[in-house]
């Protein structure tokens, strides 16, 4: 079994190799269906080798990485759907989503959303430089909406143990952190 990574890398922020899901980019590009398209084709892959592990193994899971390292602030809920349903597509079928954030990410983001719900338990993780933000929402009495903040909330490494938004930060100097 071949897993095929997405055409161009080097144009190609957003690739597929292996059990590893790089979003380096943006998810609103106009070629992202090549890349869903190598991820729906991957997690099958997945999907036969767990089952035909699972004879001998029968609690056997594999993994599947999602390493991000995106400049998304939006939820793009439009764009991001079927990426979405692919994450679904394979905890169903008990594979564990591991998460790497590498630089800083938007928890009000598509990302940030992988982050908070699709990531599977004591598998997110994240890079000592790659702290999480948001942007609180605020009521504008004038137009009687609620509306985000222009200005970001920064959630450091530290603190994002506490909360519970990740388990493992790998630190600089080749050390890591654990709750």
């Amino acid at each position: 079994m071949a897993y095929r990574k997405r055409p161009n890398p080097m144009t190609d922020k957003n690739y597929v190799e292996y059990d590893n899901i790089d979003v380096t980019g943006t998810i609103n590009y106009t070629e992202r269906y090549r890349f869903y398209n190598a991820m729906e084709e991957m997690i099958g892959q997945k999907i036969v080798q767990a089952q035909h592990m699972r004879i001998n193994v029968p609690n056997f899971q594999p993994v599947i990485r999602v390493n991000l390292s995106t400049p998304d602030e939006q939820a793009y809920p439009n764009q991001s759907e079927r990426f979405f349903k692919l994450l679904d597509w394979a905890r169903q079928n008990n594979m564990i989503i591991e998460t790497n954030v590498v630089t800083p990410i938007c928890l009000n983001s598509w990302a940030g959303k992988v982050v908070r719900t699709m990531a599977t338990p004591g598998h997110r993780h994240m890079f000592e430089d790659g702290h999480h933000f948001y942007y609180p929402e605020t009521y504008n009495p004038e137009t009687k909406k609620t509306v985000l903040s222009k200005n970001p909330v920064i959630i450091p490494p530290a603190k994002l143990l506490e909360m519970g938004l990740c388990d493992v930060i790998f630190l600089a100097d080749g050390r890591i952190k654990t709750r």
